[in-house]
């Protein structure tokens, strides 16, 4: 029985404002939530990562816009990228990118992975609000990409209508959580003193953990995790069951 889990990342983790993680138990039939926890430090982030899960969702950008390889003369691998990122103290990557973006025209201060203009997510450029950016360099160096992937909870509160649900009114929260379903159609298991965690979450990353976790769920049983058979290793690609109806969409469109 499958055991994965989805996290909602943060750069600067704190008892304030921590990661936070969902556990899931996934079955043929039923798809059950163990676990939600608040990671508030590095050492209780890397624990978790080491616990055997099948699969691991986390919101998060895995690689940066294919373009800033040549803008930036960042290597060619993924892992040539990943440590050329890592290679930058935090505060120093925010100097970095945040230089460069002043010395670009309007229109071309930010620069998008093919899979953010699919989803609508941020660049991973944005160092500030969100900072998308620092994400990025914070969770580089604990990526397994074997076992994790990267998703994107907003895609599910956008097709579900929901309102903004961050803020002190837990109805767009509640409301966001009673949506929920699986997307193979099985039982799906949300215990009441977990419910109420996320939706009493005013920042809403618990809440956040628990769609990450939920995408994981479904991609655990997918061909490549969910991954598209077709995209740029070095720039990542979010996983979702959405998105894989829309490429599915789009392939038989192309076929025709």
């Amino acid at each position: 029985m499958p055991l994965v889990s989805g996290i909602d990342f943060t750069s600067r983790p704190s008892r304030r404002k921590p990661q936070w993680a969902s556990a899931w138990r996934v079955s043929s039939s039923r798809v059950e939530l163990v676990e939600l926890v608040p990671l508030p430090t590095w050492s209780d982030y890397a624990a978790w990562l080491a616990r055997p899960f099948d699969l691991i969702g986390i919101d998060h950008p895995f690689g940066l816009p294919r373009e800033m390889q040549g803008e930036w003369g960042v290597p060619e691998t993924w892992e040539g990228m990943r440590d050329w990122v890592t290679s930058f103290e935090p505060a120093a990557w925010r100097e970095f990118v945040s230089a460069w973006r002043a010395g670009q025209p309007p229109g071309r201060k930010f620069r998008y992975r093919a899979t953010d203009h699919e989803a609508g997510s941020q660049s991973p450029l944005n160092t500030v609000n969100p900072p998308v950016g620092m994400m990025l360099r914070a969770g580089l160096p604990y990526l397994d990409r074997t076992r994790m992937v990267e998703v994107y909870p907003s895609l599910t509160a956008r097709a579900a209508g929901v309102r903004p649900y961050k803020g002190l009114d837990p109805s767009p929260r509640q409301g966001l959580l009673a949506s929920l379903n699986d997307h193979r159609g099985r039982e799906l298991v949300i215990p009441p003193a977990m419910a109420e965690v996320a939706t009493q979450d005013t920042e809403g990353d618990a809440l956040d953990a628990v769609i990450a976790g939920l995408t994981a769920a479904w991609a655990v049983d997918e061909p490549r995790f969910g991954l598209p058979e077709r995209y740029d290793d070095w720039e990542g690609a979010i996983v979702d069951p959405l998105l894989s109806a829309k490429r599915s969409t789009s392939s038989a469109e192309l076929t025709k």
